[in-house]
């Protein structure tokens, strides 16, 4: 097989497989294994560094060849913004189809129990969430029941607390 690539290519393909590479490395260890065994594909795809002017993307320690620290930080801060949006993505999901479900007619609820789907009118509540959420973050999310804290943070939307509490 002959593969063509530039260096902005094989760039790319190093930082997503590094990403793949990190999540395998959890989930191998998670389930006892071990993730030296993943190793030796890391080391092959690193040796091909200097045939497209990115030595400065591998160190080696002798045995093997590793990423480097500041391609490593790079792929953690690419991986954080993922995990950022993932984590509002299924809050709102989380939230807006327990609201759906609650309002949901029985052959609704029947649908969705036969199906798995949820329908259309769900993701309605989902953006209601994805609204709130990007208008204030969590600054008015309040478990029922909980004492509101007068001592919360300082609103970073420039709100006054009056229209903000609305």
């Amino acid at each position: 097989m002959d593969i063509r690539l530039t260096e902005e290519q094989y760039r790319e393909i190093i930082k997503s497989f590094l990403i793949g590479q990190y999540a395998r490395e959890i989930a191998t260890e998670r389930d006892g294994g071990n993730a030296d065994d993943l190793r030796p594909l890391e080391s092959f795809l690193f040796s091909f560094a200097p045939n497209f002017k990115a030595e400065n993307l591998v160190r080696s320690t002798g045995d093997a060849l590793l990423p480097a620290k500041e391609l490593e930080a790079e792929c953690f801060d690419i991986m954080d913004e993922y995990d950022e949006d993932r984590f509002w993505h299924r809050l709102e999901q989380e939230l807006g189809e327990r609201d759906f479900w609650e309002t949901a007619s029985a052959s609704e609820r029947g649908a969705i129990e036969a199906t798995g789907m949820w329908p259309d009118r769900v993701k309605e509540s989902c953006r209601k969430y994805r609204r709130e959420f990007h208008a204030h973050g969590i600054d008015r999310l309040r478990l029922m029941g909980s004492p509101r804290d007068s001592h919360s943070p300082t609103r970073h939307h420039g709100a006054d607390d009056a229209k903000h509490d609305e």
